[in-house]
């Protein structure tokens, strides 16, 4: 009855006593060993026999897999990246994304990332499978992608925003003074931000990751913003 010296007992009945034992090998190997055939085990009163069945599913995994995820985050200004992260359970074995506004539109990654482009209000689709079967889940309106508002390519002769790509050190000369600078990712976070009143200024970006990042400037009254990536 016992598989091997590891068994336990997985399942008992008052009436029958060990109606199963279940044990697992050196090299991770299931087995579950019956002590009546399952024709036998009839109690309407105690669900012998469904309960077994329901004890069996578990043991060995046996489900439909529940689809669930997660991003890093759910807004994003256009051009902006997100990382996706699957969060299913019952160990899905096959995954099946589809990204409404996205670059890639679709997917079959485990975790995919996937650009936004184009402002609006996107949603996300995640179809889960495995031996057992198959689940869906769609969040409408799950990412937000906002327009840039007042960004400027700055091409004036009297504005000049150095080198892009850029390595480690930005390079900002104007003719009129700057107030001050902000850096900040395409999730909208400030990375970088100094207050000045000079003409001429180097900003020293080798810590962040590369990337598109956004440059804004406050010139006075004006606001100006330019893009540039981080390699």
């Amino acid at each position: 009855m016992t598989p091997n010296e590891n068994g336990i007992a997985a399942f008992e009945e008052d009436e029958y006593g060990t109606v199963a034992v279940q044990g697992e090998g050196a090299y991770g190997q299931k087995t579950f060993c019956f002590a009546y055939a399952l024709a036998h085990l009839v109690d309407g009163s105690q669900g012998t026999r469904d309960e077994l069945m329901e004890e069996i599913v578990e043991y060995f995994d046996l489900f439909d897999p529940v689809a669930d995820f997660m991003a890093d985050t759910t807004f994003v200004l256009e051009g902006g990246s997100i990382d996706f992260t699957d969060l299913s359970s019952n160990n899905p074995t096959g995954w099946a994304w589809e990204f409404e506004g996205g670059t890639p539109g679709t997917s079959t990654e485990q975790n995919p990332v996937v650009f936004y482009n184009t402002p609006g209000n996107y949603s996300v689709t995640l179809i889960v499978s495995n031996n057992y079967g198959s689940d869906t889940l769609t969040i409408p309106d799950f990412i937000i992608v906002e327009e840039i508002v007042g960004v400027v390519i700055l091409n004036l002769p009297e504005i000049n925003i150095y080198p892009s790509p850029v390595k480690d050190k930005l390079f900002i000369s104007c003719k009129n003074n700057i107030i001050s600078v902000e850096i900040f990712n395409t999730s909208f976070q400030v990375v970088n931000k100094q207050k000045c009143n000079i003409k001429q200024m180097e900003i020293n970006i080798a810590d962040l990751p590369p990337g598109i990042y956004y440059v804004r400037l406050h010139i006075g009254e004006t606001v100006l913003t330019k893009k540039i990536i981080k390699i």
